[in-house]
């Protein structure tokens, strides 16, 4: 993979190693039958981006509402990724909701950036 953008996940998974999907990866190997390579990952340039007004919170099975919206979502695997040493460009965005016209520029900035 040449580069990573991801935008407005209504979850997310950390890369942690103890806890399983979808809280984790220590199990990706069964579930996906593909280990997640945090190594491989860290020479992935990656772009994570959220509009601010972007304040949707995911239903889950048992019909709750989880206490992270998609900004608190985003910022976690920021905060996530960086913390297992992998480089993040991140990117908040003022007035945008979620729709993906509204945070194209950025997202196309990032990729051409990569291109080559």
């Amino acid at each position: 993979m040449s580069f990573l953008s991801a935008g407005a996940p209504g979850t997310g998974t950390p890369l942690s190693s103890t806890l399983t999907w979808p809280r984790g990866i220590s199990d990706t190997s069964t579930v996906f039958d593909q280990k997640v390579d945090i190594p491989s990952l860290g020479s992935t340039p990656t772009h994570l981006i959220v509009g601010l007004e972007d304040k949707w919170r995911p239903v889950a099975n048992d019909g709750s509402t989880p206490k992270m919206n998609r900004i608190d979502t985003m910022r976690m695997l920021r905060d996530d990724w960086r913390a297992n040493g992998l480089d993040v460009e991140y990117e908040e965005v003022v007035g945008v909701g979620h729709e993906e016209k509204d945070v194209l520029q950025q997202v196309q900035g990032f990729v051409l950036k990569h291109l080559g």
